[in-house]
């Protein structure tokens, strides 16, 4: 067996001890990025920063509308060209509904849907929970056969439940 000269083992042995190290490290920095999700969807209520704000527009005007529903379920709708702009307060959903809206996005797997389209006119979804701001965008899809299909049905639910609070 050849022996090699004490200068290359500790310089193998160092590029050793620095590859374990960034190993290490690449594989903490990939466990912690996904173990934010999971807590997201193990809660049964709606978390105490929730904010949904969905919406669809665009075309030739620019103009889009939608609704805004924050923690303790305030609904309000918006016309205009950004959620903030004409904002009125319309509803107020009860603590089942706000429950039921969120059980909605974490069945869908919201947070993990990863879609930034946009057509003549799009739709959009932007969900706040626990410190995570996630939001998708899409083309409207011209029918049910379309790849975004389940999304626009995730969209359709929650504005079905936005609008029928009173």
């Amino acid at each position: 067996m050849v022996q090699f000269p004490k200068e290359n083992r500790f310089g193998r042995r160092l590029f050793a001890h620095i590859l374990t190290v960034a190993t290490a490290l690449l594989i903490a920095s990939c466990q912690s990025s996904e173990t934010a999700k999971p807590d997201l969807y193990s809660q049964t209520s709606a978390p105490s920063d929730f904010q949904l704000v969905i919406g669809e527009g665009g075309g030739f005007t620019g103009q889009w509308n939608g609704y805004i529903v924050d923690s303790t379920g305030t609904v309000s709708s918006w016309r205009g060209t950004s959620p903030e702009q004409n904002v009125k307060r319309t509803a107020k959903l009860a603590r089942k509904q706000l429950d039921k809206l969120w059980q909605s996005i974490t069945n869908a797997r919201f947070f993990d849907i990863d879609t930034t389209g946009t057509g003549n006119m799009t739709v959009a979804m932007q969900v706040t929970a626990n410190g995570t701001v996630h939001r998708t965008s899409w083309a409207k899809p011209p029918g049910t056969r379309s790849p975004l299909a389940p999304v626009q049905v995730l969209y359709d639910s929650c504005r079905t439940i936005v609008t029928r609070a009173k």
